[in-house]
């Protein structure tokens, strides 16, 4: 009896320590890969979530100037990148000289303010950069509006006049390169182009235009010039990386045919609880609706002045959401061909999550796995700070400067911090139940080789991956689609070993890191704490159970 005491305490004791060593170097992970972050994503020299208001201000001011008065129009403000000239900066020159020309105003990174009324089929767009002030500006004109038809000297006058005007732009600089003469019906327009060297060797030129409508500018358009020749070897250089993906494509796509032959031959024999796999359906659908409604760049900016706004609105987002209906049935067949080999092969992968869905928060099941998958997102950062760090030897490896791609949609949302949580929560259960739960445990019954299944479906996840531009590295071409076929390793290996709620926890924790890495490195007290408050989210169970454990202590 003392004997079976004895090793009860020592398993327990066991099971402690494998706890802690667990915690530490999950812990560890996470202050290796925030001590790598700034490495990986190196965030670009622009305060990325400047406040709306005086950007606004200035911006309307500046228009005012011109005798347009937008006081009574709507107003949208986003965030936009000229990628192409970065690009060609980071490469031919330095990430150094990228972030100077970013800090000192160049039209690379800036806020576009669009300004629209109902009713008036006009609008105006305007770039402007925190520091620098305007960048460039539009106003839509109609061809058959009416106009003075003045000559080219006048013209001229009236260009030149426009330097004085605009504070970010000295006159010194630049040299004028060329006219355009548009005779109309109703008016005499002009266009006035400028350019500006600004480095010969490698060459980096910036090309100015103005245009003349009348007697009134309407335009003013600054543009960094990237050599043809660049832009060729570029997309040259894009097409390995493009086989990698069209490859992968090609393996999902087989995938996912067989996942839908499954699910309509288990359909046909009455095998589909549909009530049961409805509910990550509905999750997926309800997040898909909220982040497009966030979209309000998107909607504003598709917005036809000349209807009621609300019209226009929901127009863009039944499209929206008719386009996204094939991904849903397809979603719809890798959760029920999932759930079928799971039950065939009497694995319980999905028990945790489906009684998340069911709303039993701090059940020990949900609680355990959330936990363990947070602990594993933690563990993904230092894989990614690690193989980048590896892949940084070639000769030819490139950390490009963020943000890119993906970034823009969650950072131009109405609210970035909750819709990356709503995004990426959707994103991971789409890929987990895609890649893991359904992929994984086919190739498993397939093969019956647990590392096959798992190093198959690792592969097809980082070949689909690799041309994503917010990943690291950009160079070499294979250099994301191998970060990204081990980050799929582990949490196939995670799978395995525990269930579909830790990998989608662990999916959903790294993505929340990365994603709000720009919200975490900004000036603003506010954003910082709302994106380290969204990162918590992915353990809502586990917070929730600790509190209510606490209370009853306490009571006792």
């Amino acid at each position: 009896m003392a004997e079976n005491k004895q090793l009860w305490c020592m398993s327990k004791i066991n099971n402690k320590l494998k706890y802690f060593i667990v915690v530490f170097i999950s812990l560890f992970s996470a202050l290796f890969f925030f001590h790598s972050i700034s490495k990986l994503w190196p965030i670009a020299d622009f305060e990325i979530h400047s406040s709306e208001k005086p950007l606004v201000e200035k911006s309307t001011n500046y228009l005012k100037s011109f005798n347009y008065n937008v006081e009574d129009y709507d107003v949208c403000v986003f965030l936009t990148l000229d990628e192409e000239a970065l690009t060609y900066v980071e490469t031919e020159f330095s990430s150094t000289f990228a972030q100077n020309l970013i800090r000192n105003g160049e039209k690379i990174y800036c806020f576009n303010i669009i300004y629209k009324k109902r009713g008036v089929p006009d609008a105006f767009y305007v770039a402007i950069h925190p520091v620098s002030g305007i960048l460039g500006w539009f106003k839509e004109i109609k061809t058959d509006e009416s106009g003075d038809k003045i000559d080219i000297k006048t013209a001229r006058s009236i260009s030149e006049n426009f330097f004085i005007m605009t504070e970010s732009i000295e006159r010194g600089e630049w040299k004028e390169i060329g006219v355009n003469t548009i005779d109309l019906p109703d008016r005499r327009d002009y266009e006035f182009y400028y350019e500006r060297i600004i480095s010969k060797i490698p060459e980096l030129r910036e090309r100015l235009e103005i245009k003349i409508a009348g007697i009134n500018v309407v335009k003013m358009k600054r543009k960094l010039l990237v050599p043809s020749n660049f832009n060729e070897e570029i997309i040259r250089k894009k097409a390995p990386e493009e086989i990698l993906r069209l490859i992968g494509f090609i393996l999902m796509i087989i995938g996912s045919i067989s996942a839908f032959i499954i699910f309509i031959i288990n359909l046909n024999r009455g095998e589909v609880n549909l009530g049961k796999i409805i509910l990550p359906v509905v999750a997926v659908s309800v997040c898909w609706l909220l982040t497009n409604l966030f979209q309000t760049s998107y909607l504003f900016t598709n917005w036809n002045s000349l209807w009621p706004k609300w019209l226009s609105y929901s127009r863009t987002l039944v499209y929206l959401i008719t386009a996204d209906l094939q991904v849903l049935i397809l979603f719809l067949a890798l959760v029920a061909s999932g759930d079928s080999l799971n039950k065939k092969m009497l694995t319980e992968k999905g028990k945790s999550l489906w009684l998340l869905f069911k709303g039993k928060l701090i059940k020990r099941e949900v609680v355990l796995s959330t936990f363990r998958g947070f602990l594993i997102g933690l563990v993904s950062g230092a894989l990614i700070s690690m193989i980048v760090f590896l892949i940084s030897f070639d000769k030819n490896s490139l950390t490009a400067i963020q943000p890119r791609g993906f970034y823009f949609y969650i950072l131009n949302s109405s609210f970035p911090q909750f819709t990356s949580f709503l995004y990426f929560l959707l994103i991971a259960l789409i890929e987990e139940f895609g890649y893991r739960y359904f992929g994984i445990m086919w190739f498993l019954k397939l093969t019956k080789k647990s590392f096959i299944a798992v190093l198959i479906t690792s592969i097809i996840y980082g070949l689909t991956h690799a041309t994503l531009s917010f990943l690291p590295p950009a160079q070499p071409f294979w250099g994301r689609a191998v970060l990204m076929t081990a980050i799929g390793i582990l949490w196939g290996i995670s799978f395995l070993k525990f269930d579909l709620l830790t990998v989608v926890t662990a999916h959903i924790t790294a993505d929340l890191f990365i994603f709000n890495f720009p919200g975490l490195s900004s000036g603003n007290i506010s954003t910082v704490i709302s994106s380290y408050s969204v990162l918590l989210i992915p353990t809502l169970p586990v917070l929730v159970f600790t509190v209510l454990n606490l209370r009853k202590t306490i009571r006792h």
